[in-house]
Formats: C-alpha cells, sequence, structure tokens
C-alpha cells in the first residue's frame, strides 16, 4: 500500500509538474509573442551561416524580435546586409555605414554593458550631457563609469575606460550608445565574426526590448486567463482522479472485509476468496482467511472434544457402574444372608476386587484431572537419563523376574541429560510396563534402550537435540484397531473392559507428561518387538 501510495503521489506530482510546465509554456508563449522578447545572445548558434553569407538562413524575429533588425558590416564600415524582424518593421532611417569609433561605442553580445544618455540643462539655456555606463553581473546592475559632454558635446570627463569615449560625440555616435533618440524601442549590441573568406564582420543587432501597446496586451491577457483556467480545471480534475485511485484502492478491500465479518457474525462460512491489491491488503486478507480457518478449527476441536467430554463421561458411567452393581448385588445377598454360607467369602473377596479395582479407577481419573488442570506444573531437574533408567530398571528387574518378564536392557555408559520431573516421568515407564503384565503372559520380554542422541532427533530440531527411549515387549501387541487411538484417554481393550481391569487411562497420562516435558510418544514399527514405544525428550546442553 505504501508503494502504491508513494508512487501515485510520484504520478500525480509529475503529471501536476507537466500540467504546470505546460501551462507555463503557453503563457511564456503568449507574453513572448505580445512583447516581443528577444534572444541576442542566441546569434552565437548561427555563426557558421553568418562566415558562409547565409543571412537568409537567421531567424531574425529570435534574435531581435519582431521589430527590430540585424545589419551585417564589412571591414571597411559598410552595412552589406539588412535584415528584419518582419516586414511591418521596415524603417527608412537605417544607417549605410559605421565609422570605426561608432562600431567601438557598441557593446559587445552578451557583455551586460548598457549606456544612458541624459541631456543636462545649464543655467545659461545649453545642453549638455551626461552618459552612464551601467554593468549587470553576479552582483547585479551598477554604474560602471560615466562621461560629461559640454554643449558642443566635447568629452570635459571621462573615466570609462574605452578610447573611443574621448574628443569629440557626434549626433550619431550618441546613437550608438543610446539608439531610443533614434529607434524607440531599441537596444543595440554587436558581435564580431570572420567570414569564410577571411574579412573581418560584424553584425550589428537592433532589438526590440519593449512591449507594444494596444490591442495586443487585451488580447494577451485574455489568452493567459483562458490557459490559467485550464490550469486549473486540469488540476482539479487530476485531483479527482487521484482520489477515486486512491478510495477504490482502499474501499475495495474494506468492503470484502465487511462483508466476511457479516458472514462471521452470521455463522456462515468464512472466506475473503482469492484478491490481488495492495500487499498490506493482501496480508490483511490472508491473516483473515487464516484466522477464519483457526476458528472453524478450533470450534470442530471443540465440538470433537465436547464429544470426547461425552464419551468420557460415558465410558466413566460404565466403568463405574459394573463393578457398583456387582457390588451392590453381593453385600446385599450378604446382608440379606441370601448367599450361601460357603459362598460369602467368594463374595466378599469380589467385593474387594470390585472396590479395589474403582479406587484404580478413580485415582486414574484424579490423576489426569489434575495433568489437565492450568495450574499443574512440571518439577523439573537437571537429569544423566542414562543412570536415571538403569535405576529405574534395577530397582524393578525382582519384580519383573518374579512375575515371569525378562528384562532386556541397552543404555550407553555416556552421560545424556535432560531436564525431566523425577517423579512424573517414572509414571510413563510405571504405566507402559503395568500394560504389559496385565496383557501379556509369563515369558515375555521387556525392552528398555536410550539411543544415542547423536543418532536421533525432535520434530522441529535437529537430530543431535533429543535423547531418545525405546520400551516395549514381545508379547500380543496392541490390535489394529486400537493404535491409532491408544493414547485417547478410556482406550482399553474389549477384554479388558468386559473384566474390569483396565482404567483406559495409564497411556493418556503417559502422553500428557511427555507433552509436558516438550517432547513425543508414539508408537514404533520394529520387526523384533510386537509392541514399542518411542519417546523423545529435548536434551539439555548445559
Amino acid at each position: 500500500m505504501y508503494v502504491r501510495l508513494i508512487c501515485s503521489y510520484v504520478a500525480c506530482a509529475l503529471l501536476f509538474m507537466a500540467i504546470t510546465f505546460a501551462a507555463v509554456v503557453a503563457i511564456v508563449n503568449v507574453i513572448r509573442d505580445s512583447q516581443y522578447f528577444s534572444n541576442a545572445a542566441d546569434l552565437v548558434q548561427a555563426e557558421a551561416d553568418l562566415r558562409a553569407g547565409d543571412y537568409a538562413k537567421l531567424d531574425i524575429p529570435r534574435y531581435v524580435g519582431t521589430r527590430g533588425f540585424i545589419q551585417v558590416v564589412d571591414e571597411e564600415g559598410k552595412v552589406i546586409y539588412t535584415g528584419w524582424g518582419s516586414k511591418d518593421a521596415s524603417l527608412n532611417d537605417v544607417p549605410d555605414s559605421y565609422t570605426e569609433k561608432q562600431l567601438s561605442l557598441i557593446s559587445e553580445l552578451d557583455s551586460g554593458i548598457t549606456y544612458m544618455v541624459d541631456p543636462i540643462q545649464t543655467d545659461s539655456g545649453s545642453v549638455e550631457y551626461l552618459i552612464s555606463r551601467y554593468t549587470l553581473d553576479d552582483s547585479g546592475l551598477y554604474v560602471s563609469g560615466i562621461m560629461v559632454l559640454d554643449r558642443n558635446r566635447d568629452v570635459i570627463y571621462n573615466n570609462i575606460s574605452n578610447q573611443d569615449c574621448c574628443g569629440h560625440m557626434s549626433q550619431q555616435d550618441l546613437l550608438m550608445l543610446q539608439p531610443e533618440e533614434e529607434y524607440d524601442f531599441a537596444y543595440i549590441e554587436k558581435y564580431s565574426f570572420e567570414s569564410n573568406d577571411g574579412q573581418h564582420m560584424t553584425a550589428v543587432l537592433y532589438e526590440d526590448l519593449f512591449r507594444e501597446e494596444g490591442n495586443d496586451l487585451s488580447q494577451a491577457a485574455g489568452k493567459i486567463a483562458m490557459i490559467a483556467a485550464a490550469f486549473i480545471v486540469a488540476v482539479v480534475l487530476l485531483l479527482l482522479a487521484f482520489a477515486l485511485f486512491i478510495m477504490r484502492q482502499v474501499k475495495r478491500p474494506l468492503a470484502v472485509l465487511k462483508k466476511s465479518m457479516a458472514d462471521l457474525s452470521e455463522g456462515r462460512e468464512i472466506s475473503t476468496g482469492y484478491y490481488e491489491g495492495p500487499g498490506e491488503f493482501v496480508e490483511i486478507m490472508d491473516s483473515f482467511d487464516e484466522m477464519s480457518e483457526r476458528l472453524k478449527a478450533s470450534e470442530e476441536e471443540r465440538s470433537r472434544m465436547e464429544q470426547s467430554r461425552q464419551q468420557m463421561l460415558a465410558d466413566i458411567s460404565h466403568d463405574l457402574k459394573t463393578p457398583i452393581t456387582v457390588i451392590q448385588g453381593y453385600a446385599r445377598a450378604v446382608d440379606e444372608g441370601v448367599a450361601d454360607p460357603a459362598e460369602q467369602k467368594r463374595y466378599l473377596e469380589t467385593i474387594q476386587a470390585k472396590a479395589d479395582y474403582m479406587s484404580e479407577l478413580i485415582n486414574s481419573f484424579y490423576e489426569y484431572s489434575r495433568l489437565e488442570h492450568p495450574q499443574f506444573r512440571l518439577t523439573r531437574e537437571r537429569c544423566d537419563m542414562a543412570e536415571y533408567l538403569r535405576q529405574y530398571i534395577a530397582e524393578r528387574y525382582d519384580e519383573l523376574h518374579m512375575a515371569g518378564f525378562e528384562p532386556e536392557v541397552d543404555i550407553p555408559e555416556k552421560e545424556i541429560f535432560a531436564n525431566i520431573d523425577l517423579f512424573q516421568f517414572r509414571r510413563i515407564f510405571d504405566n507402559i510396563i503395568a500394560n504389559t503384565m496385565k496383557h501379556n503372559s509369563k515369558g515375555c520380554r521387556i525392552f528398555l534402550k536410550l539411543e544415542d542422541p547423536e543418532r536421533t532427533g525432535i520434530e522441529g530440531g535437529s537430530r543431535a537435540e533429543a535423547a531418545c527411549i525405546f520400551i516395549g515387549d514381545d508379547g500380543a501387541g496392541i490390535p489394529a484397531e486400537l493404535r491409532a487411538k491408544i493414547f485417547e484417554p478410556f482406550v482399553v481393550g474389549n477384554d479388558a473392559r468386559t473384566s474390569g481391569t483396565g482404567s483406559g487411562l495409564g497411556m493418556s497420562i503417559a502422553r500428557k507428561i511427555v507433552n509436558g516435558h516438550g517432547g513425543t510418544i508414539s508408537l514404533a514399527e520394529d520387526a523384533d518387538w510386537s509392541t514399542l514405544y518411542e519417546i523423545r525428550i529435548p536434551l539439555d546442553r548445559g
């Protein structure tokens, strides 16, 4: 969006400058046509035509204006060419020759030097002359010298550094200094050049510098007013076009967002759809679509969790109802004396077994709920996983051996550190081994392995950043229909549920503990072991 705005501003500014430039050029052309501006300095560009004698090719109106004229003087002072700015500018009394002194009195082209001749009336009634020389340079226009003539036009004072400005000055000499006396419009300059045949030539330029009075001025004013009006209209249209463009760039994506938000509030399918436009709005649209997808996924997850919660309550009810029914029936039979006295001991043992099962179920549910609580925190400490597993299997070795299970251990001698909750982490192995002992017969082998972290990894990290623990058995294995949901709560085999020997929370609790440590637990495939759990825990490099 910023790029588009900047580009739009730049384009608008360039168009504005172009319109302004066109208006200025048009106004300058009108003023030039009405005031006959001259550009005498451009004559140097036509030196080739001057040297060749092609005077007809000279753009005289450009150099001296439409009312000025140019004379070309040879080295003897004779005028060999006179060119006019326009047909209406022809005058009768123009010089046909110049003296060497007269040519020397004419200022060089683009020299910045002009003269002012002021007649002065003396007390005796005679006329004397004050000649002021003005120079224009970077510091401005200033008087660079003066000369005083008496009534006979003889020089009586002179500080102008020009030897020709001495002695007597004729009336024609004064005209070379200030031609307005003869030509009320002219400013005179000269340009010296050498012809192709080697002659020293001089171009004398009588330049028109003054605006012509009359209808031309009013016509020019009218044209300038029309140009100004057209300029204002063009600028207004440019600003309107720019405003509409910006509004379209902003309003269009906002309309899409508004519709999407309305759909969101009314529960309809939410999607902004494919959109092309400013990058910021594309990002907003993509973020909105992503948010919509997350809301949809969140709603689906909430619905799934609600169904899971309802299923959990149904499973709990089922798992509690069966042993309670048995306890109630047997207890009533014993209490009412209906049971055979020889069977009472068996009844009481059954009641005890069912009560123990219910206690185990409630304890498991309590632990599961505690792990689910937002305020539950693991108490971690830095631990050598190799030593930790060796101690664990050593503590349970006799128990497993007496129960008829053969432990097989593969733990490296090197230290492998991780931050774990020692008590909670033990429950992971307790739950897995309890399932193994519960669902397998004697003679089953129980496998425990800690893999070197340099040869494993964790999701999202490098292979050298996780400790990998394998624990499993070569028993009956997990039925295929249970493998995909083994870590979900209250998932047990049908025989376990009907016999009331499993809560279905052990593996779900194990997964929550592993996830709480930032790790993962999953079922691995291995030809040597029918059931193999893979646990990955982030390492602590110290």
